[in-house]
């Protein structure tokens, strides 16, 4: 069963270690505030770097 689409709010954060960029971080939720108490969510990012030959922000 579909249900109709419902806005999310988004939040992003990037990932560092040493200095340098490791990662993002995405977290999710239909409320103004991002939180697991406000039905909030983390979601899978992936990052790619085309300038890197395997492929990978790493």
């Amino acid at each position: 069963m579909l249900s109709d689409p419902v806005p999310y709010n988004n939040m992003n954060g990037l990932y560092l270690y040493n200095g340098h960029f490791q990662g993002v971080f995405s977290r999710l939720g239909p409320h103004p505030t991002i939180s697991k108490t406000n039905e909030g969510m983390t979601a899978a990012t992936i990052w790619v770097d085309c300038d890197n030959p395997d492929g990978l922000g790493l």
